[in-house]
């Protein structure tokens, strides 16, 4: 029998990083079985959220750098991806904000 395999969406990862237990007991099952994914559209979310604290920042990175590792054949169009969103933030910062 095959393991359930989740797509994990943004409000998870928020609401780990901002310590929700239940979604800390979720997260840790599922990064130790290695049976989920992340969308490039929900690391950009994330990585793009305005409420991150210090904290939540390095969490967020940490979280990402596992992801990453979990599904190496994503990783260089997710990087790509978020590059392109921070910097069509910043210049919609820059020239119209």
């Amino acid at each position: 029998m095959s393991a359930t395999e989740y797509l994990i969406d943004t409000n998870i990862l928020i609401y780990h990083t901002r310590g929700s237990e239940e979604s800390i007991s979720f997260m840790t099952s599922i990064l130790s079985q290695k049976t989920f994914n992340i969308s490039v559209i929900t690391k950009i979310e994330f990585l793009g959220w305005d409420k991150h604290t210090p904290d939540g920042v390095e969490k967020c990175k940490r979280l990402l750098e596992l992801v990453m590792n979990h599904d190496p054949a994503s990783t260089l169009v997710s990087l790509s991806f978020m590059f392109f969103f921070v910097n069509f933030v910043s210049f919609v910062v820059k020239y119209f904000l």
